[in-house]
C-alpha cells in the first residue's frame, strides 16, 4: 500500500451502491485531488452508501468503510421561463412590468426575480412579493433605455430567464 501523503494524492475514487439492490457499485473520480464530488444520475428518494480511496502516483489506498445510508431527495421541478416582460405603465423614473406565468410547472413559483440594466451597466435585481406577475421598478434614470428579463424562483432555486425586453 502506498504511503499516505496529502500532496501526493492524484485524485479520489468514490464507489456508490444502492442499499436496496445488488447492482454493481458505480465508480466516480474526483477532479485532481479535490476532497468533494457532485454525483448526478442517482434515483430520487433512494438510499445509497459510499466508500472512497485515494489514488497516489504509486497506487491506491485502502478503501474507507461504507458511509451511513444517505437518502436522495425528490426531484425539484423548477418552473420554466416566464413570458417576456412588457411595460404596463411608465413614468420619468419608474416602470411597471407584467409577464405571463411560465408554461412549464407554473405552480412551482415562490416569487419572481426581475433583472434589469441599461447598456454598459451591470444587471440589477428586484424580487416580487410572492408569485405575482407584476412589479414596479423605481429609481430609473430618465431618457435611458433599460432591458428587463424575469425568472421564477422556487425553494431558492432560480429557473430559466425570460426573453429580454426593452
Amino acid at each position: 500500500e502506498p504511503k499516505p501523503c496529502d500532496d501526493s494524492i492524484d485524485r479520489y475514487i468514490v464507489s456508490c451502491c444502492c442499499v436496496d439492490d445488488d447492482e454493481e457499485d458505480k465508480i466516480f473520480l474526483t477532479e485532481n485531488n479535490k476532497t468533494y464530488i457532485v454525483i448526478f444520475g442517482l434515483a430520487q428518494e433512494t438510499s445509497y452508501q459510499f466508500r472512497a480511496s485515494a489514488q497516489y502516483k504509486t497506487g491506491l489506498s485502502k478503501e474507507s468503510r461504507k458511509s451511513k445510508a444517505i437518502m436522495t431527495t425528490p426531484l425539484l421541478l423548477v418552473a420554466g421561463p416566464p413570458g417576456k416582460p412588457s411595460v404596463v405603465n411608465k413614468t420619468s423614473n419608474s416602470v411597471t412590468l407584467s409577464w405571463e406565468k411560465p408554461q412549464e410547472n407554473p405552480h412551482n413559483v415562490d416569487r419572481y426575480k426581475v433583472l434589469y440594466h441599461s447598456k454598459d451597466e451591470p444587471w440589477k435585481t428586484q424580487a416580487t412579493d410572492g408569485a405575482v406577475e407584476q412589479i414596479t421598478i423605481d429609481g430609473l434614470l430618465p431618457k435611458k433605455t433599460y432591458y428587463f428579463k424575469v425568472q421564477a424562483v422556487y425553494n431558492q432555486v432560480e429557473g430559466e430567464t425570460s426573453t429580454v425586453s426593452e
